[in-house]
């Protein structure tokens, strides 16, 4: 096989038009691969935060400068086996995959190195021209065991074939390296895009109607909302092919212009809420959003037969935008889900605030006393609790109140059916609803002992939630006996 020249001018200008903002990594990958027919280095280590166009690059300057025989792209979460990386990078480059013809089997089996490397020496053409193999997630290959890695870093002594290791991970090589030792890599960084190389990648997916000037403007303001928390670029153009069809809603209804960019953002801002909300954890599907924000265009009227409010787009409210972000926001607190055992701790958090601490014999002793109590001691302790709050309130009007753990953890031990695990961690998961702000620390900061707490959740998400566990909440709360 000869090696034919690559225009590197041109390749660079085309990579720089592909991924704005990486033209010094185009410019470094391609200092240090250069031609097909130049000797290669024996080892590149590409690190940096998530989606920052590590892969993508590679892939992209590999492919132009190679054809597919000569590199071998292997994703260390799917082959998390050795035996999956070797038969991978075996099928790749001796470009033998399962056909038709083959009956859909692999002629491939390697099960250890030794193999791996008698296959690699038998690959037709190998002494022509370097060959690339391409670890993506390879952090992954540290679990494989002490001496995966170094070995594969010889593959080109081990086989006498010119071959390139690039190892593509987000964790930086001061904390990837081995403690056993190998050879030191070139390195090349990929940092977090900032905002100007941002609205460059967002905007190629401008819509072929719409201006990119007002394209770019509503991008700078999902960019100045949501940048803050999250600067993932596969979040961010998630959240504006989601949010672009509600900002531009106000403009087919007649209510702002494409001039006024803070109207538009002030009607659509409920929704900028609600994706901040939701949209982060994926707790709703995109389809399931998409459901509840339709954009109506002039002439589109498939909805307006519709015999339910929902539907027609009308409610109450008067207005289509609050009424659907309310029912979106209402929606999406009752679909709320935690872990088993932590829904329970949340239960039991809601009877320590809304009951009285001394009816908890009453109501979660195992004894024939936890069944039932006489009339007349409820009337007295109704009696006591109105003279102490100067009239007849019920305690879901005047709101939670503190309790110690103790008390909450009694509560948990006693509403649950079955033994807990002894493998469950329960202080961990109060400490996870503490920074969920489903619990608040009422006490001092400080204080280790005797810690106090009281619930953040309303009536109707924990009766959803006590639902969702086979738990009749209502069956142990003081105010609905």
């Amino acid at each position: 096989m000869t090696a034919s020249t690559v225009n590197l001018t041109l390749l660079r200008r085309s990579a720089a038009q592909r991924f704005p903002g990486r033209e010094p990594q185009v410019d470094q990958l391609l200092r240090y691969l250069g031609q097909p027919a130049d000797t290669s280095p024996p080892f590149l280590f590409i690190y940096g935060h998530e989606s920052t166009g590590k892969t993508s690059i590679v892939r992209f300057i590999l492919s132009e400068i190679f054809d597919s025989t000569h590199a071998a792209y292997i994703s260390c979460v799917e082959c998390y086996t050795p035996r999956l990386v070797f038969e991978h990078i075996l099928k790749q480059l001796g470009d033998s995959h399962p056909s038709f013809e083959t009956g859909f089997l692999s002629n491939v089996k390697c099960d250890s190195m030794q193999e791996f490397i008698s296959f690699m020496r038998r690959l037709d053409g190998a002494h022509q021209l370097p060959r690339y193999i391409v670890f993506d997630n390879a952090e992954k290959l540290r679990d494989m065991g002490p001496t995966f890695l170094p070995a594969f870093l010889r593959i080109a002594e081990l086989t006498d074939i010119p071959t390139t290791i690039i190892l593509i991970s987000c964790v930086p090589w001061d904390k990837f390296r081995p403690r056993n030792g190998i050879q030191e890599p070139l390195l090349v960084r990929f940092p977090i895009y900032g905002k100007e190389d941002t609205m460059k990648i967002l905007a190629l997916k401008c819509p072929s109607d719409e201006p990119l000037d007002f394209y770019l403007s509503f991008i700078s303001v999902v960019y100045d909302v949501f940048s803050r928390n999250c600067k993932d670029i596969n979040e961010l153009r998630h959240l504006v092919a989601l949010l672009f069809p509600k900002f531009c809603e106000p403009l087919f209804d007649g209510r702002a212009k494409r001039s006024e960019v803070p109207k538009l953002f002030r009607l659509c801002q409920t929704y900028f809420a609600a994706a901040a909300d939701k949209l982060y954890l994926r707790e709703i599907s995109s389809a399931e959003w998409l459901r509840h924000i339709r954009v109506r265009r002039p002439g589109d009227d498939s909805d307006d037969n519709s015999s339910d409010p929902e539907d027609s787009g009308t409610s109450i409210l008067g207005n289509p935008i609050e009424s659907d972000a309310l029912h979106l926001r209402i929606k999406t607190k009752l679909d709320f889900d935690l872990p088993y055992y932590t829904k329970f701790l949340l239960i039991a958090s809601f009877l320590a605030s809304y009951n009285p601490a001394r009816l908890d014999v009453r109501f979660f002793s195992k004894g024939k006393e936890s069944t039932s109590y006489s009339k007349r001691g409820k009337q007295a302790i109704q009696k006591q609790m109105m003279s102490n709050t100067g009239g007849k309130h019920r305690q879901q009007l005047l709101g939670p109140k503190s309790f110690p753990i103790e008390r909450m953890l009694a509560i948990f031990y006693s509403i649950l059916v079955d033994p807990i695990e002894n493998s469950i961690e329960i202080q961990s998961q109060i400490a996870s609803l503490v920074t969920l702000r489903l619990l608040v620390r009422t006490s001092n900061a400080s204080q280790l002992d005797g810690i106090k707490c009281k619930c953040n959740v309303s009536y109707e998400l924990i009766r959803h939630i006590s639902h969702s566990v086979q738990f009749e909440i209502e069956n142990y709360l003081f105010d609905f006996i």
